[in-house]
């Protein structure tokens, strides 16, 4: 039996900072090479009741962000006062770009405190190839 961390590599997608209203954070690129998905959770401090979180994520063909192109986004809603907040957005690779990231900012009248963290499959993957069927 393997243990959890053993199953998933974790990465940072973004530094914790301190976000100002209306302004994206800066993500760092993740390789999506011999990974089949990943997962971004986005955590943010104190949002009340109303406000917006914005996440989206990008595809690159580096690590440096180049060529990065918004691929998907959705601004989540807190229905009541959060002390905390948790986002997850599922990423399957797609051959265009090999490095992929989120951005993300609030609409909140004060500063919140935000970051970010990419988990991926660690275990050994199969070369993809057109004699698979994946639902």
């Amino acid at each position: 039996m393997n243990r959890i961390m053993e199953g998933m590599k974790a990465e940072v997608a973004c530094v914790p900072v301190s976000l100002a209203a209306s302004t994206d954070s800066t993500p760092i690129y993740i390789s999506a090479a011999k990974k089949r998905r990943l997962a971004f959770v986005v955590t943010t401090g104190a949002l009340a009741s109303g406000k917006k979180l914005t996440v989206a994520v990008y595809g690159a063909t580096d690590a440096s962000g180049t060529g990065a192109t918004k691929i998907g986004e959705k601004a989540f809603t807190a229905a009541g006062t959060m002390t905390s907040a948790v986002a997850v957005v599922d990423v399957k690779p797609q051959s265009a770009y090999s490095h992929y990231g989120v951005k993300f900012q609030h609409d909140s009248a004060a500063a919140v405190v935000c970051s970010a963290v990419a988990l991926a499959d660690a275990m050994y993957l199969p070369a993809d190839n057109d004699w698979a069927l994946t639902v």
